[in-house]
């Protein structure tokens, strides 16, 4: 049986998830909800921070176009994919969730802890599942991270640092991304990632000791954090989106073990050895955006739980990101 799905939203991601259920096995899309007309969306080519462009004209024949969120909550679809603006992820997963859809929410779950806790309550067991779009859990360079990390192939971690930076977002609609209240800034839109995933890597931390710059004190363009594990790795990481226009988008990690130091800049994942070998480890095929949507259509046609992005990881990331903006307002460490 293929899995129906409703995209809501269709900006630079939902365009991205669209191109994705195109081409996919065990979903299509059958819906759109969006405020803009079929031509609009059908000429539109929209930018975003990694590729250009999801850039050819696309077709929507067969597909039904709605116009509120009501009316795809109360179609037939299986999955409703959320790809709004953050201030309205929160109202609509819960939505979404209430309405007995399997739910795909990008991230980030919510603007604030609050709002993250109000989408946790709406997941039930039995009852629909929902995976929030994390997506460095599964791009495949940091796949490989992970299992380095998991395995102590190269002993311990003795120091980690991550990077995202970005041209600024300009594409979104009616510039809200701009808005640090309804975006959170760099913060909770781009850094995010990177907090997740160090989340994922070595667990929750103590606390965190964060510095950043931009549109203080009300949104972050720039944010670097030291996440304390009361051990003596040292695991830093860096995000922000004050890049100028051609400025390209990056997104890299350096990882010192106790015997090899782990890098990936962009052209993939070396390994030095302290034995003065270098080694490129092997990359899977396709991208996190990709291979999250594989990874959440196949557990939902085959009844299994998701276990690779949970509700309660999706809550943690915005709480620890939250604790981070805290720290550059107050300049104070704040504990988890």
């Amino acid at each position: 049986m293929t899995l129906k799905v409703g995209i809501a939203g269709f900006g630079f991601m939902g365009r991205t998830h669209f191109s994705i259920y195109s081409e996919h096995s065990l979903a299509e899309v059958t819906h759109i909800f969006t405020r803009k007309g079929r031509k609009l969306i059908e000429d539109q080519s929209v930018r975003g921070n990694i590729g250009s462009d999801n850039g050819q004209n696309i077709s929507l024949s067969g597909i039904t176009l709605v116009d509120t969120f009501t009316k795809l909550c109360e179609s037939d679809v299986d999955i409703i994919d959320i790809c709004t603006p953050t201030f309205l992820h929160a109202e609509h997963a819960v939505r979404s969730l209430e309405a007995g859809k399997h739910t795909f929410l990008e991230k980030p779950m919510g603007l604030n802890t609050d709002e993250a806790n109000r989408v946790l309550s709406a997941v039930t067991h039995p009852g629909p599942q929902l995976q929030v779009g994390q997506c460095l859990r599964f791009w495949p360079e940091y796949e490989v991270l992970k299992r380095i990390v998991d395995t102590g192939k190269y002993g311990g971690i003795k120091a980690a640092s991550f990077r995202r930076l970005s041209p600024f977002p300009a594409w979104s609609a009616e510039s809200w991304i701009r808005d640090p209240a309804r975006s959170g800034g760099a913060a909770l839109d781009l850094h995010i990632h990177d907090t997740d995933f160090v989340n994922y890597l070595f667990g929750r931390p103590l606390s965190v000791r964060s510095f950043g710059t931009g549109q203080l004190p009300n949104g972050i363009d720039h944010i670097i954090t030291h996440y304390k594990y009361g051990d003596d790795k040292m695991v830093t990481a860096e995000g922000g989106w004050m890049g100028m226009p051609e400025f390209p988008f990056r997104m890299e990690f350096t990882v010192m073990c106790s015997r090899a130091s782990v890098e990936f800049n962009g052209k993939g994942v070396s390994v030095y050895t302290e034995e003065g070998e270098t080694i490129e480890e092997e990359i899977s095929q396709g991208n996190g955006w990709t291979r999250e949507i594989d990874y959440f259509t196949t557990c939902i046609a085959e009844g299994q739980a998701l276990e690779t992005v949970t509700p309660s990881s999706a809550r943690e990331a915005v709480e620890i990101v939250c604790a981070e903006m805290e720290s550059v307002r107050t300049e104070r460490e704040v504990a988890l």
